[in-house]
């Protein structure tokens, strides 16, 4: 496991973790908030903040946002770096409804009589389980299933 830590600037414990299977996580004075993180930009006007995206624990949002101290800049480009080392996870069905009512899934856009419901299904490649994310909007996570195939 790889490790970029750093206290932001509201005193929190920040630490980002890349384990030895690809999976990239943040987490927040000791606690995980996201995993599977497929989002790291960097504010281009100070190089210090950093917005996430990635897969919530619990009843965190999808995104999320810190900012590295001036002293701790050297903790951005290793950040970078372990974000570039993770195994890209990306959707394998997205799930649509039907005007019946009724769902169907598939990669890409909805086909005339459907609509997206911001259901997504994503294997992870470390083993054989994987997340069903109920993602309405992007920004308001509602529910997250796991289930193991096998």
């Amino acid at each position: 496991d790889q490790i970029a830590a750093f206290s932001d600037s509201d005193g929190d414990s920040i630490k980002f973790l890349l384990t030895a299977c690809g999976d990239l996580s943040y987490f927040v004075n000791g606690e995980q908030v996201l995993h599977h993180i497929r989002m790291l930009e960097v504010d281009v006007q100070d190089g210090r903040t950093l917005h996430l995206l990635g897969a919530p624990v619990g009843m965190y949002k999808p995104k999320r946002m810190t900012t590295v101290p001036e002293d701790q800049i050297a903790q951005v480009g290793k950040i970078e770096a372990l974000f570039r080392m993770r195994i890209k996870v990306e959707p394998v069905y997205q799930f649509f409804n039907n005007v019946d009512n009724s769902f169907s899934y598939h990669m890409g856009e909805p086909r005339e009589h459907e609509t997206q419901v911001g259901l997504q299904f994503y294997a992870f490649p470390e083993h054989t389980s994987g997340t069903v994310g109920i993602y309405p909007y992007e920004d308001d996570v509602t529910n997250e299933i796991r289930f193991h195939d096998g």
